[in-house]
C-alpha cells in the first residue's frame, strides 16, 4: 500500500539548497593548479552550468574529486529553498526528493547539512545521488518516481539552466 502522493518535490542540492565551496577542475594550459604534472582551473557549480570548454580543455578523472563529499563547514544554506522544502515537507501528500550531480556517497553529508539548518523529518526525504551532470540523467529519475507515485504536481527546483529547459520542454 502506497500513500497517496499528490506532489512530487525535487531539489537541487549545489546552488539550490546551499552554496557549496566545492569546486570543478578544468585541465587546462592556462590552469593555477598543478596535479601530476597537469594544470587545471577551478571552477564553481554556477560557472559550470554554462561551461563552454577551450579547444584545449577538458574534463579528467580528477574534475569532480572534491564532490565525493561535502564541506558542511564552509556550505552556506540558500534561505528562500531551504524554507520551500521545510514547506513541502510539512504535509503529508508530499513526497520530498533531494537530487543532486553528486555520487550517491554524500547523502550522509547532505542529510547532515539540512539537520544543521533545522530541516524536520529528513528521514521523510529521499536521496538520490546521480553521479552525473547530465540534464537527463535527472530527468530518468524524476520520470521513474512520477511513473511510480502518479502525482496531480511535480515540483523542481535547480540552478541548473539545462535542466530548467528539459523539464519546461517535457
Amino acid at each position: 500500500f502506497k500513500a497517496m502522493i499528490k506532489r512530487l518535490c525535487f531539489f537541487d542540492f549545489d546552488y539550490t539548497l546551499a552554496r557549496t565551496a566545492e569546486c570543478i577542475w578544468i585541465r587546462s594550459p592556462r590552469g593555477t593548479r598543478k596535479i601530476h604534472n597537469n594544470w587545471y582551473r577551478l571552477i564553481d557549480p554556477i560557472q559550470y552550468n554554462v561551461l563552454k570548454l577551450g579547444d584545449d580543455e577538458f574534463l579528467d578523472e580528477f574534475s569532480f574529486v572534491e564532490f565525493d563529499e561535502v564541506n558542511i563547514n564552509k556550505a552556506m544554506p540558500i534561505p528562500t529553498t531551504l524554507m520551500m522544502l521545510r514547506t513541502f515537507l510539512e504535509k503529508y501528500e508530499n513526497k520530498v526528493i533531494v537530487i543532486t550531480a553528486r555520487k550517491q556517497i554524500v547523502e550522509e553529508h547532505v542529510r547532515q547539512f539540512l539537520k544543521l539548518n533545522n530541516i524536520p523529518k529528513i528521514d521523510k526525504i529521499k536521496f538520490i545521488g546521480c553521479d552525473s551532470s547530465a540534464a537527463i540523467t535527472k530527468w530518468d529519475h524524476v520520470e521513474s518516481l512520477a511513473n511510480e507515485f502518479s502525482p496531480e504536481e511535480i515540483f523542481m527546483f535547480d540552478d541548473s539552466e539545462k535542466v530548467i529547459n528539459l523539464f519546461e520542454k517535457n
